[in-house]
């Protein structure tokens, strides 16, 4: 089981959206209540990974996913993010806003906010 503590399911927020959309906030690469090992691409594939576990959860996929907000805490990252974002979505690429921070919860170094619609 992953654990998802910073990983949300905005089920209150459903009403706010026209069905049947749902948002993903807030995941990172936090995986049983540590981050991902490896660096910032291990951070990142688990972070999608979470995504995706969660999507199938309510019958979602990836393919689904319209709309991404990324937080890095290097924007100097934005290449190596790039390069795995590519390989967990397919064409069209869901429509993305990516900056960065000074800091991230958990000392993360990715956070992904989605929207999936069918």
């Amino acid at each position: 089981m992953i654990w998802h503590s910073v990983l949300t399911l905005a089920t209150d927020f459903l009403p706010l959206l026209p069905p049947p959309e749902i948002p993903i906030f807030g995941s990172s690469g936090a995986k049983i209540k540590r981050l991902a090992q490896g660096g910032f691409s291990a951070e990142t594939k688990q972070t999608l990974d979470n995504i995706k576990q969660t999507l199938e959860r309510y019958d979602y996929e990836m393919k689904d996913v319209v709309k991404c907000t990324v937080i890095l805490t290097d924007i100097k990252s934005s290449p190596e993010f790039n390069n795995i974002y590519r390989k967990a979505f397919a064409s069209p690429y869901p429509a993305r806003t990516t900056f960065a921070v000074e800091s991230l919860a958990l000392d993360a170094q990715v956070e992904i906010e989605c929207i999936a619609a069918k």
